[in-house]
């Protein structure tokens, strides 16, 4: 089960600031260093100065966390009095249509990946950890939301929230990608518990921020072991996180392709033969076989930029649902990601990669079909993790919506 519940979030005063586009910003782990100095000089209190804090060393998470706590003290964060859930909706355009993906930010109950309840879908890495865990111990706060993702195939919880806003939200605020964001805090006792035991019976996919929930783990553990009264309720037993239902039509999980440089000629020459001997595949033209690949396959273009090899199993072995991605590094890509001199990129960009192809930066192209969420919150299930950087979930949760005190 997945225990949820309100918690009284610090937000952004509006009588401090005006206008919440000079404050919001991508996840850290998106920002480039040319966005991080755009944000930097859109406002004194834009949130990539608490989340990706300029400095060398240690010294960034302290002041980071002075920063923070500034914030508090001089009243441009505020923090609510009653328990609150923070109902978020993104409405951005998608392949032609206007798209909503909705949601809502609550404390989640910490729990170990053993425990089977909450689910990680892809690899993580010891350096962000150890950046993120410097953060958190510095700031004591959850400083952006984890996005996750639960099953609820008749919508029961996003139409029982919906109900629930009457009124205008906090604040709106359009991103530079266009993407529109609204945000309600709803604190009414009685659809906070109900919303509570709805999730008593559901289990969560982390969708987006693996690094900052495997930090929180270590975090809570670290709380633990230097405390001798524990209630079991202490705040850094939770974290804070973006909870959307993985049937919406809102949520749009997109591939991100992979590109591969560094060959040898000789190499790229028995890939390509290995491919055609031992390999159920078929070459299309690039634009019809990008549209035909299915969630079982995947496909390849050299920079030739003559075909795409359409490529679903093996010779001779039972065709499966395997997802694409999953074949391809099982099949492919991790034995030539063994060879040091190899290059990868990871793009979400298909135009990218076709121009990167163009002009030899690069030497194959792995394409990828979209994934829905149910798949892979039922991969997640199965105890399996993802390669790295297989999802990407449009659009991103934003920072600096709310944030949550862990003392």
């Amino acid at each position: 089960m997945a225990s949820i519940s309100g918690f009284c979030g610090y937000r952004y005063n509006p009588e401090v600031v005006d206008n919440f586009d000079d404050v919001l910003a991508p996840p850290y782990d998106v920002i480039s260093p040319e966005q991080r100095d755009e944000l930097y000089e859109k406002s004194i209190n834009n949130v990539v100065r608490v989340i990706l804090t300029k400095g060398q060393g240690d010294e960034k998470y302290k002041n980071a966390s002075q920063t923070f706590n500034n914030w508090i003290k001089d009243k441009v964060l505020l923090r609510d009095q009653e328990p609150s859930i923070y109902v978020y909706h993104q409405v951005f355009k998608e392949a032609g249509k206007t798209l909503t993906r909705k949601g809502f930010i609550a404390a989640v109950k910490l729990e170990d990946f053993s425990n089977e309840q909450i689910y990680a879908h892809e690899k993580t890495f010891s350096e962000p950890k150890a950046d993120r865990l410097k953060l958190i111990t510095a700031s004591k706060a959850n400083l952006s939301p984890i996005f996750s993702v639960y099953s609820d195939p008749d919508l029961e919880i996003e139409t029982e929230l919906e109900k629930a806003l009457s009124e205008a939200p906090l604040f709106e605020s359009i991103d530079k990608d266009g993407v529109e964001n609204y945000l309600w805090k709803v604190s009414e006792g009685k659809l906070l518990s109900s919303i509570a035991d709805k999730f008593k019976q559901k289990k969560l996919l982390i969708a987006d921020g693996h690094h900052r929930y495997e930090t929180a783990l270590n975090y809570r553990n670290i709380r633990r072991n230097g405390s001798a009264d524990k209630s079991g309720n202490e705040p850094y037993e939770s974290v804070m996180m973006f909870l959307s239902s993985a049937e919406q039509q809102g949520l749009i999980v997109k591939p991100t392709y992979r590109l591969v440089g560094g060959l040898k000629e000789g190499h790229i020459k028995d890939l390509l033969n290995k491919i055609e001997n031992e390999f159920v595949s078929e070459k299309l033209e690039i634009s019809s076989g990008i549209n035909s690949i299915e969630n079982s396959e995947f496909g390849l273009i050299t920079s030739e930029l003559s075909s795409l090899i359409k490529i679903k199993d093996l010779v001779g072995k039972e065709s499966n649902n395997e997802l694409g991605v999953v074949k391809l590094h099982d099949f492919l890509l991790d034995s030539i990601l063994e060879d040091e001199a190899v290059r990868v990129k990871y793009t979400k960009s298909l135009d990218e990669v076709m121009e990167l192809l163009k002009d030899k930066s690069y030497q194959l192209g792995f394409i990828l079909p979209p994934i829905d969420a149910v798949d892979i919150l039922r991969f997640a299930e199965s105890n399996r993790r993802l390669p790295q950087k297989t999802t990407y979930f449009y659009p991103k949760v934003l920072s600096g919506l709310v944030f949550n005190l862990l003392d």
